[in-house]
């Protein structure tokens, strides 16, 4: 039996707690939106399960994150991790890094997701701004049975 359950991640960043921004850039690159961070920067990553599913690892950017539960109720829980930037390099001018995230969720398998980033530098604060405020990206999703991932049905930027 194939089980669906929606993940929504919210990012905020340290000491701030304000939201990232992003950007539309159409077809200029492999993806039509740009998730904006800073170099050398902490930010708080929330991982809210509808329904409830047990997070076994998280993976963001190649490197394995430690993550805690942060709030459950009946209908959903949340995982909260802290991510640092440290030793990332800025982005050049016209170019888009690759962003992974990967999440193995018991018995449902492996969910894997790209963003398309950018990244500033440590104290820029005019250009990681523009653009929309993200609440968090939802994703709606697939565990079909007898299969080792996951499967991405929609994904949303709000």
């Amino acid at each position: 039996m194939t089980r669906t359950f929606k993940v929504s991640i919210g990012i905020t960043k340290k000491p701030y707690d304000r939201p990232i921004h992003f950007k539309v850039d159409g077809a200029r690159f492999y993806s039509d939106k740009t998730v904006k961070f800073n170099v050398n920067s902490k930010y708080i990553l929330d991982f809210n399960f509808q329904p409830p599913q047990i997070l076994e690892n998280l993976v963001v950017h190649e490197s394995k994150l430690e993550f805690e539960e942060f709030q459950r109720s009946e209908d959903s829980i949340v995982y909260r991790t802290e991510w640092l930037t440290t030793g990332l390099c800025k982005s050049t001018k016209g170019t888009r890094q690759k962003l992974n995230l990967e999440m193995q969720i018991k018995n449902a398998g492996e969910l894997k997701t790209e963003l398309q980033a950018k990244f500033y530098g440590e104290h820029e604060t005019q250009h990681v701004c523009w653009g929309n405020a993200l609440a968090c990206l939802e994703y709606e999703c697939r565990a079909p049975e007898n299969s080792a991932f996951v499967e991405k049905v929609k994904e949303t930027f709000r």
